[in-house]
């Protein structure tokens, strides 16, 4: 069974390579990943899923950070679960990365989003918040005061 939020993430992620690609050729690394998110998506997100964006991103992270660390863990013995442990191992080393990470402890998915919201508003494309204006970070309200003062 394919998971149909799975599959378009991944046709958004190849739209993107693809789009940053093409993008390189004409500035600064942070022009390309901003003109290569406007091309793959359109139109901006919203606050809410940035924010889970940023939330699965760290989760991600931190469960490829452990990986290595169950790596070592023996599985020998007269209970060892063969094919079906690894299974487990990796589901369960998911859902350690999701835990960890919903405690905001980390720190990684505020960084994340930040990043998000700053090359959403280069692209033209601002994050909106609940209240339907643009979320502003200090980085978003530099980038807004360049423009404006090349007009």
């Amino acid at each position: 069974m394919v998971d149909m939020d799975s599959a378009l993430n991944t046709s958004v992620a190849a739209d993107i390579n693809m789009a940053m690609v093409r993008a390189q050729g004409s500035g600064s690394k942070t022009e390309a990943r901003a003109e290569a998110i406007s091309a793959a998506s359109g139109t901006g997100m919203s606050l809410e899923q940035v924010e889970a964006t940023a939330q699965d991103f760290e989760a991600v992270f931190l469960s490829e950070m452990m990986k290595p660390m169950f790596e070592t863990v023996s599985t020998d013995g007269p209970f060892s679960g063969g094919q079906s442990e690894a299974v487990y191992r990796s589901l369960l080393i998911q859902e350690y990365g999701k835990k960890i990470s919903g405690t905001g402890e980390i720190g990684l998915a505020n960084h994340v989003k930040n990043e998000i919201i700053r090359l959403q508003a280069a692209a033209g494309h601002p994050v909106l918040g609940a209240d339907g204006k643009p979320v502003e970070t200090p980085e978003t309200r530099a980038i807004q005061l360049v423009k404006e003062s090349m007009e």
